[in-house]
């Protein structure tokens, strides 16, 4: 039976968010899960099961830097083909305003609470020209692209139906109003956000001996619906990220729908991402390298 469980969030004791427990509540510092230092470099044999595509996919954490009154730690996404991870048939790399664990907003506490991106950019594959830029709002009730709490109960899920958007840029050299906690705009992109977390076991495959591991792996499932209109979905995206501490990223996998076969945010309840044949993406890593902060 789920139950609804209050994850206070440390020193802004005053503070409890909202999750849905789906499990035995025990409360767990998620963060050394996540890799969020600078200079870390992860690189994944990354294949496309629709197009039959294979080749590599960087992340790679870059140094610190303010934008918008935040203190970000961008994380840039490059792939060695366009049909590959990150937005496959997108020749584009991905610039990923992830806000460091210790960036702190005065004007809206619930950003405090939770490691979440602030934006992104999207620059030409061949020229680094860029081609485009979002910026993540919600409601205020939770953090826009939230990608885990830093403190929650485990297992757990923060569900938001249609009320995180994307704001379409430009956003160079001014920060738009209101920022990250907001009305939806008439011109912006209205989405559903959806993210459980869990603890499972995890053992490297045979096929991904490269980069061994055996031990407790934090299991995050995303799915993203946006578009004009939630019902029907012009677009869904469902990932899960199997993430170990002191390594990061040890595997992704999704599936990528687009209208008219998008489903809605509710039909994807029972849907769960476990064998590559059932996926249209599959990321395994191969490398993981610290180089410092520049």
């Amino acid at each position: 039976m789920t139950t609804r469980i209050a994850a206070c969030i440390g020193m802004l004791s005053s503070l409890c968010l909202l999750y849905t427990s789906l499990g035995v509540a025990q409360p767990l510092d998620l963060l050394p899960y996540f890799p969020t230092q600078p200079g870390t470099i992860m690189q994944f044999a990354s294949t496309n099961h629709q197009t039959g595509t294979q080749g590599v996919t960087t992340i790679q954490i870059a140094p610190r830097q303010r934008w918008c009154g935040l203190v970000i730690t961008p994380w840039v996404f490059t792939k060695t083909h366009p049909d590959l991870y990150w937005a496959p048939g997108m020749d584009s790399d991905l610039f990923w305003y992830v806000v460091a664990p210790d960036s702190y907003s005065p004007d809206s506490v619930v950003l405090n609470t939770a490691l979440w991106v602030a934006g992104a950019s999207f620059l030409d594959r061949s020229t680094g020209a860029l081609v485009g830029e979002h910026l993540y709002q919600t409601d205020g009730s939770f953090a826009p692209y939230m990608l885990l709490p830093k403190l929650s109960s485990v297992p757990a899920e923060l569900r938001a139906e249609g009320t995180q958007n994307i704001h379409v840029g430009p956003l160079t050299g001014h920060c738009p109003t209101p920022l990250f906690v907001g009305p939806r705009m008439p011109t912006d992109v209205q989405e559903s956000w959806w993210v459980r977390w869990r603890l499972m076991p995890y053992t490297t495959p045979t096929d991904e001996a490269l980069w061994p591991y055996h031990g407790e792996a934090l299991v995050l499932d995303f799915v993203e619906t946006a578009g004009p209109t939630i019902v029907p979905a012009p677009w869904t995206i469902r990932e899960q990220w199997w993430v170990a501490p002191a390594i990061g990223l040890l595997r992704i996998e999704g599936q990528v729908w687009v209208a008219p076969d998008a489903p809605a945010p509710g039909e994807l309840d029972g849907f769960t991402i476990r064998q590559p044949q059932t996926t249209s993406l599959r990321l395994k890593q191969i490398g993981n390298t610290y180089q410092g902060e520049d």
